[in-house]
């Protein structure tokens, strides 16, 4: 297709190279060749048995029109009770939304608080989708790089060395592609400047699930002001999966 037809938006968009690897690695292996995936994030197991039956249920039970426009209540509700026994905070169930993957709820919550003029605040390196969906609402993509001083790592620092307004500062926690773990003092850190400076902080948790250690929190815990963002991809290897 000629340029003339497609916007001038999608010029900053540059393509998911992880992807164009998995599809490599995966033509080599149809050859036979032997190969360790480390390129795509997801897990190494299948989706586990009692996910495939109660999916297998639903589609039985005609359970295939649509729901909510917030998501299905019942999985609300679980979502809400997973968070009051696991984090033991209690999330009121109209702030609990279902999307179609987290893709869906970072491009819902960039065309609601980004556009022309607007600063989005990310790491670099950083997942970069994130800086996708921001050039697709004309928002400024402002990379901070990260160092091994901060463990590659955003700080409060960083934020308050800005010469300009962070509009939206998005953080994977553990992160994207890095693998640091945020603790919550740095969050909380971050939450403060962000705040102070009238703006938003959205806290991406999809990697939390898979954690090797008993000390989990969540950016939900510390304001209801933080947009929290999580998914069942990753920790039940779901990642083909569209839920809601």
């Amino acid at each position: 297709m000629e340029n003339k037809y497609i916007s001038k938006r999608l010029e900053k968009v540059t393509p998911f190279f992880v992807m164009e690897l998995l599809e490599a690695a995966k033509e080599m292996e149809a050859k036979g060749e032997d190969i360790v995936h480390m390129e795509v994030g997801e897990p190494d197991f299948p989706t586990p048995d009692i996910v495939k039956k109660e999916a297998q249920k639903a589609i039985q039970e005609d359970r295939t029109f649509y729901t909510h426009s917030l998501g299905l209540a019942e999985l609300r509700e679980k979502i809400q009770e997973y968070y009051l026994k696991t984090y033991g905070i209690d999330i009121e169930k109209e702030r609990i939304i279902i999307t179609n993957g987290t893709s869906g709820a970072f491009a819902i919550i960039f065309l609601g608080l980004l556009e022309k003029g607007k600063n989005l605040i990310i790491s670099d390196p950083g997942y970069p989708c994130y800086k996708n969906f921001g050039y697709l609402v004309e928002a400024n993509v402002c990379m901070i790089p990260v160092t091994e001083q901060t463990a590659y790592m955003l700080t409060e620092e960083h934020i308050a060395n800005l010469e300009y307004k962070p509009d939206l500062l998005v953080i994977s926690n553990p992160s994207n592609p890095t693998g640091s773990v945020y603790d919550i003092k740095t969050i909380k850190g971050l939450y403060k400047e962000v705040f102070k400076r009238d703006g938003l902080l959205i806290v991406d948790e999809i990697y939390s699930g898979l954690n090797y250690s008993d000390k989990r929190f969540t950016a939900a815990s510390i304001s209801e002001d933080i947009f929290v963002v999580d998914g069942f991809s990753k920790t039940y290897a779901m990642t083909g999966w569209r839920l809601g």
